[in-house]
Order: C-alpha cells, then structure tokens, then sequence
C-alpha cells in the first residue's frame, strides 16, 4: 500500500502550487516528536473513540463514515486538536483495519470541524494512510505521504500533499483542488467530474475515464487535451 520514493498554468504561473503551502508555514515552528507532548483532554477523547470504534466491512467500506461523522460532532475539538490526533494515531498502526479508519476519522473530524485549514502530519507513520480528504471541503496541508484515494468525492477545497500519494488521487472528484509536490500513483482522476488536480512530481497514469475537470502536470494542461 506504500508509495514511497519522493517523489498551473491556469495562467502559466502553475497554481503556485506553494500557495497553499504558504498559507500554513507559520505554523511549523515545532518538529513533529515535540508535538508528540502537548497531547490533551480532547486528544485522549479522539484517541477512545477511534479505539473503541468497531468497523464494519472492509478496510476500504465507506459506509462506516457517515456514523464516525456523528460520533466526532459530538466532541467539541479545534484544529490543533485534529493535527495532534494525526501524531497520536502512530499508536494504532499495528490495526489491520488502521489506513481505512485513520483516513475516514480524520476526514470526518476535518469535514465536521468549526475551522477552515487543517494539518495532517503523516511522515511519522509506517503506514500510509488512505481516504484522507474523503467528502472535503476545507483547507488540508498533509505533511508527509498519503495512500491510496486521497480527496475520494472531494466537493471544495484545498488538499495540499507535500510527499507522495497512492491509486486512484482525486477519485470522483466534484470539486476543489489537489496539489501535489510529490508522485502519484495509477489512474489519476479516475470518475472525476470538476475540480483540479496538480501534479508537481512523476505520475504512473491517468485513469482512462475522467468525466470532468481539470488535471496540469508541472503547470502543463494534460487532461483535458487541447488541440
């Protein structure tokens, strides 16, 4: 399920994909293992929940995330609450089931949040972490790689991956954009049907059924094809 190995122009300027990024870097004052102590209340509250939930299905069954989306509505919890539980979830890895629920509660948690922009820190985790972004429709800066079907039915947005993501990136998008700076894995935008993906890095293939939308390659317009 990992993808290591590291790896627009809407007017010639390539989104600037750093945008996005930009828009956080005040916020990276601290490395990841000294966000590792401020754990709190709130935290020790998400982190019980996501243990206790017991998932149905598939590793890969979304039907469990409209549940999960309720569970979280009843915790009152902020942004920074969010990217300490991303660090926190480290412990949970050794789960079977950890790349679908990890993604499927952060979404949630981010999507049924009272804020606009969210970090995710990943590169502290052996395991890549699928469906994150699933439904969004805030701002996310991820911090490290990202598995497979990042930004699933994303409706608007930002999703900023600043390492490398899986199969299937941007899967039924509706809106929003994706930019990536590192490499994406098989069928890019596969049944997307508006937004935009921006690829900054290598990428195995597009899918051969995108519906919509717009795809750059290092500010290049690759889907769809102008003559």
């Amino acid at each position: 399920m990992r993808t290591r190995g590291r790896g627009g122009n809407l007017h010639t300027d390539t989104i600037r994909a750093s945008d996005p990024f930009r828009r956080y870097k005040k916020e990276r004052k601290q490395p990841v293992r000294k966000l590792e102590v401020e754990e709190n209340k709130t935290v020790q509250q998400l982190k019980d929940l996501f243990r206790n939930y017991k998932w149905s299905g598939a590793v890969i069954d979304d039907s469990n995330y409209p549940e999960i989306l309720g569970l979280v509505r009843q915790i009152a919890y902020s942004a920074k609450d969010v990217e300490l539980f991303s660090i926190a979830i480290a412990e949970f890895q050794s789960d079977p089931l950890f790349s679908g629920k990890a993604g499927f509660f952060l979404s949630a948690l981010i999507n049924a949040g009272n804020e606009t922009d969210y970090i995710i820190h990943t590169e502290h985790l052996e395991e890549d972490i699928c469906f994150l972004g699933y439904q969004n429709t805030k701002n996310i800066r991820i911090t490290g790689d990202a598995g497979m079907w990042v930004g699933m039915q994303m409706v608007s947005g930002t999703i900023a991956i600043e390492g490398n993501a899986g199969f299937q990136l941007g899967m039924a998008m509706q809106g929003g954009t994706i930019i990536i700076r590192g490499n994406a894995g098989m069928e890019v935008g596969a049944f997307m049907r508006d937004g935009e993906i921006h690829l900054n890095g290598s990428y195995r293939s597009l899918c051969g059924d995108i519906r919509g939308g717009r795809i750059f390659h290092k500010g290049e317009l690759i889907y769809p094809k102008v003559d």
